[in-house]
């Protein structure tokens, strides 16, 4: 996924484009690929305004049926509600495994408890998958079982893994972000709304091997509220790091550096503040 040295890679490897160009050396190719970008964004910055060289390839994907809760729940009530989901699409009779997006582990942990209380072990196999977990325990989605597979997740699975079986996504349509605020000097990890690119690629988790079903813990009147994409890394952390490896590679002026989104400038002048200091 698209982070600060993405873009900080991506705005060194235009300058070389432009000093190859400048002593008449051909360009480097540039490819960039990803499941949930603005591809005319990219395809504009690198360098071909013509966007003949942007290529959008449809996954090969069964229909998707997409359902609604007609009232806005509480956040703090959706693990809860996804546990009643799976108690709802088990007792319909329904086969194939289950994929639940929740945006943090704490909330991880109470959707699991939900499904000890509400459905049981008899049934079903709960697993977890986050970051915290090593790759032995992430692996662990992936292996066979005798029993319906129920995996909690992280956007981890949004679109780094691809678990065959999932038939069914419960999507709270939440994630968790770094947030900075240049002003105060704090950074801490906020839950917001997810955006309309990635609760698609979620939607998308089901259906790649038969027809399946998304069940969105929103109402659909939310989604006219939603971001197209995220707010890019780059546009909302600390970006002392970032200054820091663009001086030690020789970049003096890093106000005028070419960003694919450009950062505020307060949190430049936050980050030369500290580095200073430091």
């Amino acid at each position: 996924e698209r982070s600060l040295n993405i873009d900080l890679c991506l705005g060194l490897l235009k300058m070389v484009n432009e000093s190859r160009a400048n002593l008449g050396i051909n360009p480097i190719r540039i490819i960039v690929s990803s499941a949930t970008i603005d591809r005319n964004l990219f395809a504009d910055y690198i360098g071909y305004g013509d966007k003949t060289n942007s290529v959008e390839i449809q996954g090969k994907m069964f229909p998707v049926q997409v359902f609604y809760e007609k009232i806005e729940l509480p956040v703090d009530e959706y693990p809860m509600a996804a546990a009643e989901k799976v108690k709802q699409i088990i007792n319909s009779g329904s086969e194939g495994d289950i994929l639940i997006f929740m945006p943090g582990k704490k909330e991880i942990n109470q959707t699991v408890e939900n499904l000890i209380g509400e459905v049981g072990y008899s049934e079903i196999e709960i697993l977890q998958l986050h970051s915290e977990l090593s790759p032995e325990e992430q692996n662990k989605i992936f292996l066979p079982s005798q029993k319906r597979k129920v995996i909690v997740s992280t956007n981890i699975a949004e679109t780094s893994v691809t678990i065959d079986g999932i038939i069914h996504v419960i999507d709270s349509g939440l994630v968790k972000q770094n947030q900075f605020d240049p002003r105060t000097g704090i950074e801490q990890l906020v839950m917001v709304e997810h955006a309309l690119s990635g609760i698609n690629q979620r939607m998308g988790r089901a259906g790649r091997t038969a027809p399946g079903f998304c069940h969105r813990l929103y109402t659909e009147k939310s989604l006219s509220r939603r971001q197209e994409y995220q707010t890019p890394e780059i546009q909302r952390s600390n970006l002392s790091q970032v200054i820091l490896a663009m001086k030690k590679v020789g970049i003096e002026d890093v106000e005028s550096f070419d960003f694919i989104e450009q950062p505020d400038s307060e949190s430049i002048d936050h980050a030369i503040d500290l580095l200073t200091k430091l």
